[in-house]
Formats: structure tokens, sequence, C-alpha cells
């Protein structure tokens, strides 16, 4: 109601739904979830250089005899 300096609820709530504003109580849950597969696949990624190390550095000098 600050954004558009008016009291009359029903002003509000057009122009909410003629720009496409959310609430944001409805907002929060989509952040949450974005920032939850974020943070899965930046650990994926972690895991797969990881794994790259592991396998370039410890285990194929053991297979090739070195």
């Amino acid at each position: 109601m600050k954004l558009f300096t008016t009291k009359n609820i029903e002003i509000v709530k057009y122009s909410q739904e003629y720009f496409g504003f959310a609430l944001p109580s409805v907002l929060w849950p989509n952040v949450c979830l974005n920032l939850n597969r974020a943070s899965s696949v930046f650990c994926l990624l972690c895991n797969c250089v990881v794994l790259i190390i592991f396998v370039l550095f410890i285990l194929l000098p053991c297979l090739l005899g070195e």
C-alpha cells in the first residue's frame, strides 16, 4: 500500500493483478525452492570435481603402475 500511496485496498489488489505483483508470502516459498535447487546443483558439481581429481591423481597412477 505504501508503494501506491493509497489506503484503498481495491486499488492495490487491482494493481497487483494488472502488473502481476505477488505478495511476499507467495514469493518466499519460490525463493527458497530455487535456492534449494541451486545448492543441490552446486553440491553435485563439487562432488563431480572431487571424483575427477581422485581419479586423475590417485586412481589412474595406480592403474598405470606408476
